[in-house]
């Protein structure tokens, strides 16, 4: 089988970190990517996301280019890789698709607002973005109707279920 790369999406909360873990374990030779800490690599200078800054947006597409090289990397070496990102506009899964191909996996992971806050609030304390989560969220539900976008409601799956899910449809592709 050919290596896969698959981007999984989502607001802050919604179980991307803990999907990917699980997918990673479901095949001999995988990477696992996630933008965030390539983002917190930056160690003087770093600008957060919720800035809406041009730096910021400046920063975010940086790491986003530095996970497509990655992908890339380990994908010729034969490695499966799932990126966990918060891509979520037009502009930033055009960008991924022009860095990586047309053959990319999009997986959004979703859920209600209710189960969103409190598995926010139950991370570690540097990881809680609060109110970021919801206004990311509300950004998400907006992009409900992608041709190239599998949408998985979480709201009552664990990473594992949720994991199993997604191979169902990466073998169905």
């Amino acid at each position: 089988m050919k290596p896969i790369i698959c981007i999984v999406t989502g607001p802050p909360g919604v179980g991307k970190s803990s999907v990917t873990k699980e997918l990673a374990k479901a095949f001999p030779k995988t990477a696992r990517i996630d933008v965030d800490l390539l983002r917190e690599m930056i160690q003087n200078g770093n600008v957060e996301p919720a800035q809406e800054s041009s730096e910021s947006h400046r920063q975010i597409a940086l790491a986003s280019e530095n996970a497509c090289v990655l992908a890339k990397n380990f994908s010729k070496a034969g490695f499966n890789v799932f990126i966990d990102d918060v891509a979520f506009s037009k502009k930033d899964i055009d960008f991924l698709f022009k860095r990586l191909g047309k053959n990319i996996l999009i997986f959004r992971l979703c859920s209600d607002k209710k189960t969103l806050q409190k598995r926010d609030t139950g991370r570690s304390k540097k990881l809680v973005v609060g109110k970021r989560a919801i206004y990311l969220h509300n950004k998400f539900s907006k992009r409900n109707n992608e041709k190239r976008w599998h949408t998985i409601d979480t709201t009552k799956q664990t990473a594992k279920q949720t994991a199993k899910e997604i191979l169902k449809i990466i073998k169905k592709e």
